[in-house]
């Protein structure tokens, strides 16, 4: 049986029309019609959670996983407001995301109601389609009510998809609950048959390059394009791709750098003149974020050289290192198989050979490094020693993905990270969302500030057995601590959230199996079990000194630069 309001019954027979099979409902008692509806419809898999931040950033995980719309609804009040972040960083990643709000009926919005606010554009800038459905009554409020909905889930895939948002005013009394069966709907389809190809221009600018570097930002795995650009590398361009890419299966390819952060820290080295490094003349970007501040730094430097940015939707514009000259709109599969085909007129073997020689001795230096003292960078090292083959890798931001990024991968890992807007929020939740519907084992990697912050997480009817958190517990945000000219007395404090939280109380209410590691001989006794195949959720919590931490990653990074320079020849 279903909700009686006509809005509720349209909406879950669209949702089911257009392919959702998954929701995460929040409780509350307006969203009860909505609430219901979805729990009693036989084709949606629904997951209760009552944190709405939590939750949002749990479907944006299902989402991520299942490559198309998952829906979250809450209920009316600042309820919305806390699902705020995750819509942001679904906008900001291309992360198709259906944010159903219940709202009280517009007359008695501002009338002192209780959990009223004005909710239609509370979210305007992080949607990429909002909606306000009327409570239809007749022939053409139906048709309205059927064409808003339409156009709300269509958007949310059009172009490289993104949130939109859904708002129903629903009137008392609500919870009649004996509609039979759905009703039959109109459903819009939207078809895109075309493919992208290079204008006759473009390709001259491609024939001409002679030291092109392609810039491949993070990226949902499987996307198709790994083969196409080992191919493009073998030809002699430079492909500078980190772990967001999910290109790993070429890390170790000859003109493919994972290390760009590493490689552009000269010591005594302007950030935008590296010693022994040529600039390109010819960059290409697609993707979403990248990470290396050093590389934008370097490149931002240069002399203007010829730039292309590529999206699906092509409103993008974003002139990332100041030298932009072409906003493409189109498939990135696309462009690259053109230039793949295209044959150009010179190659300067140099320029490769140079990032390539820094690349490949920093990172020799890197894996082979000893640690002598109980680290972040020496956890993560010996954690992707254990790591094993298929998995999936969930980063949380500031140290977890900048250290994960020194260390290759093994073949077939998946990577992911919510770079969209960079925040500590939701990296959590995100993981346990993605473990939910994927059958890889899901390692989030995440931080002590991360963790506690989105500990709601666990607070669920039972956490996926695949889900595995490796915690690095600092005692506060790590990152803090090697930001260049950050000598505040009150960093600690009021800047870098000093705490003495643990997480063994949070892992036992969420019956997962927990793990601790003081040193490296625990740690790997710890790792063994840890990284198995056994099928239960596990907690790894590691305490280090942030300072000692932070110590050892910059003369890491130092020595690999060291190493890389002394290769090339540029010391």
């Amino acid at each position: 049986m279903y909700s009686v309001k006509p809005a509720v019954a349209e909406l879950i027979a669209l949702l089911k029309a257009h392919g959702v099979t998954h929701a995460v409902i929040c409780a509350g008692s307006r969203s009860a019609p909505l609430a219901h509806s979805f729990a009693n419809c036989p084709d949606l898999h629904c997951l209760p959670m009552t944190d709405e931040r939590s939750a949002a950033f749990t479907a944006l995980g299902i989402s991520e996983a299942l490559g198309k719309p998952t829906a979250i609804c809450c209920t009316s009040g600042s309820a919305l407001l806390d699902i705020a972040p995750a819509a942001a960083e679904a906008f900001y990643r291309h992360i198709p995301l259906i944010i159903i709000s219940a709202d009280r009926p517009a007359a008695w919005i501002g009338q002192m109601d209780g959990q009223t606010m004005i909710q239609p554009g509370a979210l305007h800038h992080v949607v990429r389609r909002e909606v306000f459905l009327p409570e239809p009554h007749d022939m053409e409020s139906s048709w309205f009510c059927n064409r808003l909905i339409n156009e709300a889930l269509l958007c949310s895939r059009e172009g490289e998809g993104g949130p939109v948002h859904i708002n129903i005013p629903l009137s008392e009394p609500l919870f009649d609950m004996s509609l039979a069966q759905l009703p039959s709907v109109r459903t819009i389809r939207r078809d895109d048959v075309s493919r992208t190809f290079c204008t006759e221009a473009m390709l001259h600018e491609w024939q001409n390059s002679e030291r092109p570097l392609i810039i491949p930002g993070q990226l949902q795995p499987n996307h198709g394009m790994t083969e196409i650009l080992a191919r493009l590398a073998e030809s002699g361009c430079v492909i500078a791709a980190e772990h967001l890419s999910n290109t790993c299966e070429i890390r170790r390819h000859q003109n493919v750098i994972g290390l760009t952060e590493t490689i552009l820290a000269a010591p005594d080295c302007d950030p935008f003149s590296v010693r022994g490094l040529q600039a390109p003349d010819f960059v290409l970007t697609f993707g979403g974020h990248i990470v290396s501040k050093r590389l934008k730094l370097f490149l931002r430097g240069q002399t203007p050289f010829t730039h292309w940015h590529i999206d699906m939707d092509g409103g993008n514009a974003p002139d990332l290192f100041r030298s932009l000259t072409r906003a493409v709109r189109g498939n990135p599969r696309d462009i690259l198989e053109d230039l793949l085909q295209t044959r150009r007129t010179h190659t300067d073997e140099t320029f490769a050979r140079g990032w390539s020689c820094r690349n490949d001795a920093a990172q020799h230096h890197l894996d082979r490094e000893d640690d002598s003292v109980f680290s972040d960078i020496g956890i993560m090292r010996r954690f992707i020693r254990h790591l094993p083959e298929g998995c999936m890798l969930h980063l949380a931001n500031s140290s977890p993905v900048r250290n994960a990024q020194f260390f290759t991968l093994p073949q077939d890992t998946h990577v992911s990270c919510n770079r969209g807007i960079n925040g500590i929020d939701g990296s959590l939740s995100a993981a346990a969302g993605y473990a939910t519907v994927s059958n890889r084992t899901v390692f989030s990697l995440i931080g002590d500030l991360s963790f506690f912050y989105d500990r709601n997480a666990l607070w669920r009817e039972t956490v996926p057995n695949n889900l595995r958190i490796l915690l690095f517990n600092n005692g506060g945000g790590g990152i803090f601590h090697m930001l260049p000219g950050l000598n505040s007395e009150h960093r600690n404090r009021f800047i870098a959230g000093s705490n003495t939280m643990k997480a063994e109380k949070t892992a036992e209410e969420a019956h997962m199996t927990y793990l601790h590691a003081e040193n490296y001989d625990a740690l790997e006794q710890a790792l063994a079990h840890f990284c198995s195949e056994k099928d239960e959720p596990m907690l790894l919590e590691t305490t280090t000194d942030i300072t000692a931490s932070a110590e050892a990653a910059k003369k890491a990074v130092r020595l690999a630069a060291l190493a890389g320079m002394t290769a090339s020849g540029a010391e």
